[in-house]
């Protein structure tokens, strides 16, 4: 492997991480109907504010082994797994389709999936949010792929039927 590949899928996976932390926001606060941007990340035991130090992706976890700074409550290990399962996914597709509008759009739509599978794995309910940004996802990756319009109409039409039949 070029030390190029190397460091770009460094970089990935550094960026992978970093989007996973934020996956996990909306995973623990989409089904409560808090918001995922306005409140501040916090402890879920003392609700103590973190600080930006504690909000680094996977090594803040393991630098305060698994336990809040603040009032010591453990902390899930789903955050850890879901920032490196987000990280490690994000460079399997730049590492299959390259770096290019294609893998952009894979990784969006597999940060969708991570939020869609833990939160239903978690409350047994898709958030609404995320079938709307598959859509658009879709919409602009046909975009890209105008010649292949019948593929994603019958797609959506395939996947609209087996998620009424799954409600």
């Amino acid at each position: 492997m070029a030390l190029e590949h190397f460091i770009l899928y460094i970089i990935v996976f550094l960026y992978g991480i970093i989007i996973g932390s934020f996956l996990n926001v909306c995973i623990y606060r989409m089904p409560k109907g808090e918001s995922v941007v306005t409140v501040g990340s916090h402890c879920m035991n003392c609700k103590h504010p973190l600080k930006w130090y504690d909000l680094f992706p996977v090594f803040s976890y393991l630098a305060l082994r698994g336990k809040c700074r603040y009032c010591g409550a453990k902390i899930s290990i789903q955050y850890p797994l879901v920032e490196l399962a987000n990280g490690i996914l994000y460079v399997l597709v730049v590492a299959i389709c390259g770096l290019n509008p294609d893998s952009i759009l894979w990784c969006v739509l597999t940060s969708i999936m991570i939020v869609i599978a833990v939160t239903d794995l978690k409350t047994m309910k898709f958030p609404t949010v995320c079938e709307i940004l598959m859509i658009v996802v879709g919409v602009v990756h046909l975009f890209f792929h105008a010649s292949q319009w019948l593929y994603y109409i019958a797609g959506a039409l395939f996947m609209g039927v087996f998620l009424l039949v799954c409600a």
